[in-house]
């Protein structure tokens, strides 16, 4: 299937990650929601993926938290407080996705990979999915510690909410996200937001964003992990758009990229290293804008 030009492009969507800004000591309960902004509807009760993923990307990976699902549907949107109407001229969809796309770790501490440890000590066999089911589990570290079988001690369990706040607190938008935000607004394009994260990543990146998005696909809460077909279904799906009218933007290539455009997404790379299998790409989260109004994004892989 061919890929519509950047001109028919309607809607942005980013994946980006969130912390709590305070995790409370060892009885917490976590972060039970994502955001008080949040405005999901995916449903938590769905299947875990088995997917492979490595344990540095439970927090975003690559020392970012994550990618900026950002939705420009292919209808353009007006400005509405709740969700926006739409006119009836087409335009793509353009997705960001997680990695190092909005935000990064200053203070990487990793209490989900000490938790992996952990169990592994203690006679767990590891799987090589362990990281991506972790990420689509809907609960806090402490479920995750359960899930794991593992008896934490009063002082271990302080030690590891002490390491979760500190990863939390230290998380940061890149200085150009939110100026490419407010650019896309005022281009009149819907935002949407998906991302591979442990749940308690989430409220903390929600809570730096300039403005609330239109959508939001969340690993915990689908219960996949990209590249799995389902969390960009919920995506567009959510947007009512179809999968030729968004683009994904994301800095993992496989999950931003490759998996998108096997469902007939719109992809571009993002490459701050310079280094992309694409011959276009993108080198800063600055040169979108000017990327969806002059070019089309590279054509699906037969």
């Amino acid at each position: 299937q061919a890929l519509l030009p950047a001109s028919s492009i309607a809607a942005v969507v980013i994946t980006a990650s969130s912390r709590a800004r305070a995790v409370q000591a060892r009885p917490r309960a976590g972060l039970d929601c994502a955001s008080s902004r949040h405005r999901s509807n995916v449903c938590t009760e769905t299947p875990i993926s088995c997917d492979t993923t490595p344990t540095w990307a439970l927090s975003g990976g690559n020392n970012r938290a994550t990618a900026l699902f950002l939705n420009a549907s292919p209808y353009r949107a007006i400005s509405h407080p709740c969700r926006p109407q739409v006119q009836h001229h087409r335009e793509a969809t353009t997705i960001l996705t997680r990695g190092g796309t909005l935000a990064e770790i200053g203070d990487r501490r990793r209490p989900y990979a000490r938790l992996l440890r952990l169990a592994a000590q203690a006679g767990r066999i590891s799987r090589p999915d362990d990281a991506a089911r972790i990420m689509s589990i809907n609960g806090d570290i402490w479920a995750i510690a359960t899930w794991l079988g593992l008896a934490l001690s009063p002082a271990l369990c302080d030690e590891l909410a002490d390491e979760l706040a500190i990863e939390i607190s230290s998380i940061r938008l890149y200085p150009e996200v939110v100026p490419v935000l407010r650019a896309l607004q005022r281009q009149g394009l819907q935002l949407g937001l998906c991302s591979n994260l442990a749940k308690p990543y989430a409220p903390p990146v929600l809570s730096l964003l300039p403005f609330e998005f239109d959508a939001y696909a969340w690993s915990f809460e689908v219960g996949v992990v990209k590249p799995d077909h389902r969390i960009y279904s919920t995506i567009w799906q959510s947007l009512a758009l179809s999968p030729g009218e968004v683009l994904m933007v994301g800095d993992t290539y496989e999950a931003d990229c490759l998996g998108p455009r096997r469902v007939g997404m719109h992809a571009i790379h993002l490459a701050r290293n310079l280094a992309s299998p694409d011959p276009r790409f993108l080198r800063s989260l600055s040169d979108l804008p000017s990327y969806l109004a002059r070019q089309a994004p590279p054509s699906v892989p037969q």
